[in-house]
């Protein structure tokens, strides 16, 4: 992509995601992210279709630069292996932290890296067909809900922890329960 059009939309991106955290998206207008990105609104319109698009397309990027990470080797996957891609998750949310600072100060973009974080853990296209009863299914939600609000605490600096450290607990926390899970999947 050409540097210019790429430094137009991350001068927009950071404007409306400034303007997201001050108000809500219905609040937000074009002419005022126009005017704090300092481009006029018909650049703002040949890259987007009003304000909602912009939000689509910042999080179709996030999970689209988080794809493949925390990707799992089948039911011989290992405590190493799952390291290494949880810490390509966190260096990820490290080197976004402003970007998703903003995002996930809306229930909508809490609700999309909690579903974010589920999909990336559980790896749900892979581990989607497992039987599950009540307990296990609960347990699954728990880690879940547990690790996605670790790293959103960890975002927000709330958890004090370095990278490796978060990656340690998060391993710790999630592991077990991949590794089940894919086991239970190799078993049918």
């Amino acid at each position: 992509m050409d540097k210019r059009i790429e430094r137009t939309q991350a001068a927009i991106e950071g404007a409306f995601l400034k303007l997201l955290n001050e108000k809500s998206i219905g609040k937000i207008t074009v002419c005022e992210v126009t005017s704090l990105a300092g481009v006029n609104r018909s650049t703002f319109y040949a890259h987007y279709h009003d304000v909602y698009d912009l939000k689509r397309k910042i999080m179709t990027q996030v999970k689209g630069d988080l794809d493949g990470q925390l990707s799992f080797d089948g039911p011989n996957l290992t405590m190493g292996a799952f390291k290494v891609s949880t810490m390509e998750m966190i260096d990820y949310l490290n080197d976004n932290r402003e970007r998703l600072q903003y995002l996930l100060s809306t229930d909508d973009g809490n609700r999309f890296f909690f579903d974010l974080v589920q999909d990336r853990i559980m790896q749900s296209d892979t581990i989607s067909g497992i039987e599950a009863d009540d307990r296990n299914e609960a347990q699954v939600t728990a880690v879940v809900y547990g690790v996605a609000g670790l790293m959103r605490d960890w975002v927000f600096d709330r958890v004090t922890l370095t990278e490796a450290e978060l990656t340690d607990l998060v391993a710790e926390l999630a592991y077990p329960t991949v590794s089940a899970q894919l086991e239970a999947l190799a078993r049918n």
